[in-house]
C-alpha cells in the first residue's frame, strides 16, 4: 500500500520533501500527512534506518525534512478542525429562544470577552 496521490501532493509542498523522502516513508508504514502528527522525528529517521538495514538517512536534514513534515501535518489537521467547527448547527431549545449559549452568555458578551466580568456582576 502506498501514499495516496493527494497526500502525495500534500507532502511535495513541504520544504525538504521529495520523492525520495516519501518513498522512505512509505516503508515504515505511513500512508498520509496525519500519520506523521505528533510523532518524534528523529525517531522516524531511526526507523527508516532500521527498515533498510542500514544508516541510509543521516541528520541534521532527515530530521529537517520530518520536521517540516510533522508540522505541516499539525497545520492541515488544524485547518480541517477549523473547517468542521465552521459546520456546527444552529442552536435549537432554549438557547435558540433566549439568544444565550449553553455557558448562559449572550453572543455579545463572549465576543468582548468581558463573560467573566460580567456573570460575576450579576
Amino acid at each position: 500500500m502506498t501514499i495516496a496521490p493527494e497526500q502525495r501532493r500534500l507532502m511535495l509542498t513541504v520544504p525538504l520533501c521529495g520523492p525520495r523522502v516519501i518513498a522512505r516513508l512509505e516503508s515504515i508504514g505511513i500512508r498520509a500527512l496525519t500519520d506523521l502528527l505528533g510523532r518524534d522525528p528523529e525517531e522516524l529517521v531511526s526507523r527508516v534506518n532500521f527498515s533498510a538495514g542500514r544508516p541510509i538517512w543521516h541528520p541534521p536534514m532527515a530530521t529537517a525534512a520530518m520536521s517540516n513534515l510533522i508540522a505541516a501535518a499539525a497545520r492541515t489537521a488544524e485547518s480541517a478542525a477549523e473547517d468542521s467547527s465552521a459546520f456546527e448547527p444552529a442552536p435549537s431549545g432554549a438557547a435558540a429562544r433566549t439568544g444565550r449559549h449553553r455557558t448562559g452568555h449572550s453572543r455579545s458578551q463572549r465576543a468582548s470577552g468581558c463573560s467573566l466580568f460580567l456573570s460575576a456582576a450579576r
